[in-house]
C-alpha cells in the first residue's frame, strides 16, 4: 500500500526515525509487509539449509539487512554471514535480496521460536 511504502520509506531514510519502523517490525510487522507476499515456513521445515534452498540465495549473494541488531541493520552483506548471524536470535530482522523479488523475514521470539517467513514475488 502506497501510505505504507511511505512511511516505512520516510522512517528507514532517517537516523532517528529508523528505531521506530523497526520497533514495528518487532512487533507489528503485519502493519508493514503485505502479508499475501509471505509464506510462513512450517516450523518442522524450518532450518538453516531449507530457508536458503527455498529463496535461491547462494551463500555469497549480497543482501540488505532491516534488524534489530546494529551490526548488521542497514547493511549490504552476504546472505550467508548476515543470516548465521541473525538466525534464532529472537529479535525482528528483514533480509532482502537487492532485485527485491526475495526475502526473510524473523519475526520477535515471544513464544516458542520466532515466526519465519519467506517473500517472493
Amino acid at each position: 500500500l502506497k501510505n505504507r511504502r511511505e512511511r516505512s520509506s520516510w522512517e528507514l531514510a532517517n537516523a532517528e526515525n529508523r528505531g521506530a519502523f523497526i520497533n514495528r517490525l518487532n512487533h507489528d510487522w503485519a502493519s508493514i509487509l503485505d502479508i499475501k507476499y509471505l509464506e510462513q515456513i512450517p516450523r518442522e521445515l524450518d532450518t538453516k539449509q531449507r530457508v536458503q534452498e527455498a529463496l535461491l540465495l547462494k551463500d555469497s549473494d549480497l543482501c540488505y539487512v532491516i534488524s534489530h541488531y546494529d551490526e548488521w541493520d542497514d547493511q549490504l552483506v552476504e546472505y550467508k554471514t548476515v543470516f548465521k548471524g541473525i538466525y534464532g536470535r529472537g529479535l525482528a530482522t528483514l533480509i532482502i535480496h537487492p532485485s527485491a523479488d526475495k526475502l526473510y523475514l524473523e519475526t520477535e521470539q515471544e513464544v516458542g521460536s520466532p515466526k519465519r517467513f519467506l517473500g517472493k514475488r
